[in-house]
């Protein structure tokens, strides 16, 4: 990149001339010959248009601009004649029909802002102020059964290193064994899912680390999106042993200023969605489903993270549609759809004796749908474990067991500040009644709350002042 070509059709060679700005655009200001340019009479034509030269049969044309040692660069000069030759011999490498050539363009939606320019391997994107790879470019074979991890990770290594966008074509599936996309990277990279990613289907695969498939790990300014599809392929986890093969979907770890968005994931092998130690996270848009008795499908796991909105989303797993582990503090869960599933649970918490915090939690507008729990918290006993500051708010569904709601928190060290608000969880029709269960925790309510708590009165120590509901809402406020 940056040299000049040699043409038989020149006597000198074409020289790179300077890049200027016009009309929004890098572009060159002519090209022409080096003897040309000597020459002050000869004259400059209009800046973005092609050079007609005596010397030449066609005219010469504009080439890709591209990032070169901190200048704006074009890759080479040529001649449309010499630039259809190189593209017919790109087609015949990659055997593509010639009537393929925009199909290129096709890959990426109308809402990308992609300018496509013409080089010496065909038609690219090129956008106006970020780079854009397209996973097909790195050898990824779509709707086949081959392994496209290789240039997943090829692709990424490109976009992470220039803050650009990596994409997943619309209408095509590809496959992917374990991988990880590491950071850090340059800010705004960004992960677009317009078509399938679907997991490698031999569990052999898996077995140097039976916890991974994809892994996003300490980028931050990452955005994710696209309107696709990540499906975990997870029926064969389910028909073994989920302790002898665990593996996740999707893992954010140490991921700060992270956006998860317009997304579907399905059939996990376990968790769906993982976030842990992430810092200022939204996820919004989602879809997670998979089959109501797929085993530890969790749809959304959120553990050790702080600051993050789960918004706007619809989850129906064989487990919980959100759990919310230790160390994770600022979690709000609004506009959520959950069911079927285990409902939206905090804990487990305090496994083995162990500390564990969770607090400031609200979850407001939530539509549980035959759920075997409604909300939950559970602690194990004469564990170390803090739970404060959790709000649960016009909340409203029905329950497809008898405990809708369940608080079964540590006797050691009893949860406090537990609200809730116009909370209404009713039986599904096969089901006679349902009831509230609470073990040692300080509670207050306002407004509906059915089934109630005061059935399990007795088994609360306490209940919260009603002088400190509002003060537990200002938390959130802030």
């Amino acid at each position: 990149m940056g040299e000049p070509h040699h043409s038989s059709q020149l006597s000198q060679p074409l020289m790179a001339t300077p890049l200027q700005h016009y009309k929004g655009q890098c572009v060159h200001g002519y090209n022409t010959t080096q003897a040309r340019a000597k020459n002050p009479d000869s004259g400059l034509h209009t800046m973005g248009e092609p050079h007609q030269s005596s010397q030449l049969s066609q005219p010469l044309i504009a080439t890709p601009l591209q990032h070169h040692k901190g200048r704006c660069v074009h890759g080479y000069n040529t001649t449309q004649a010499h630039a259809k030759k190189r593209l017919m011999k790109y087609v015949h490498e990659k055997k593509k029909d010639k009537h393929d050539l925009t199909s290129y363009q096709s890959k990426i939606p109308n809402n990308e802002d992609v300018v496509i320019k013409t080089n010496a391997y065909g038609f690219l994107p090129f956008p106006w102020f970020r780079r854009v790879f397209i996973v097909d470019y790195y050898g990824a074979t779509p709707n086949d059964a081959r392994d496209d991890t290789k240039a997943f990770a090829k692709a990424w290594h490109d976009a992470c290193s220039t803050g650009g966008v990596l994409v997943v074509p619309p209408g095509s599936t590809y496959h992917l064994k374990q991988i990880v996309f590491s950071g850090p990277c340059l800010p705004n990279t960004s992960f677009r899912v317009y078509g399938t990613i679907k997991a490698w289907p031999k569990m052999s695969a898996y077995e140097k680390d039976r916890l991974l498939w994809i892994k996003f790990l300490n980028v931050a300014n990452l955005s994710v999106d696209g309107g696709g599809t990540i499906n975990g392929n997870g029926r064969k986890w389910w028909e073994t042993s989920c302790k002898i093969n665990p593996t996740l979907a999707v893992q954010f770890l140490g991921c700060d200023n992270l956006s998860v968005t317009n997304l579907r994931f399905k059939n996990a092998q376990q968790m769906h969605v993982r976030f842990q130690r992430c810092h200022n996270v939204t996820a919004s848009n989602l879809i997670v489903k998979s089959p109501e008795h797929s085993p530890n499908t969790d749809g959304i796991h959120v553990t050790d993270t702080k600051n993050i909105v789960i918004m706007n989303s619809a989850i129906g797993t064989g487990d919980d549609c959100i759990s919310i582990v230790s160390g994770s503090k600022d979690v709000l869960v609004t506009n959520v759809k959950c069911g079927p599933g285990h409902g939206i649970s905090i804990g487990s918490l305090g496994v083995g004796h162990s500390k564990a915090e969770v607090s400031d939690v609200l979850v407001n507008r939530a539509f549980i749908i035959g759920t075997s729990n409604g909300v939950r918290i559970k602690t194990w006993q004469r564990s170390a474990v803090q739970v404060s500051n959790i709000i649960y708010q016009n909340i409203v569904g029905t329950s497809a067991s008898e405990e809708a709601i369940k608080f079964d928190c540590s006797k050691t060290v009893p949860c406090k500040g537990i609200y809730l608000q116009n909370v209404n969880l009713t039986p599904q029709e096969k089901h006679r009644g349902t009831i509230a269960t609470c073990k040692n925790v300080e509670y207050a309510n306002r407004g509906m709350l059915f089934p109630p708590l005061a059935k399990a009165l007795t088994a609360c120590e306490s209940k919260v002042a009603e002088n400190m509901i509002d003060l537990i809402i200002m938390t959130f406020r802030r």
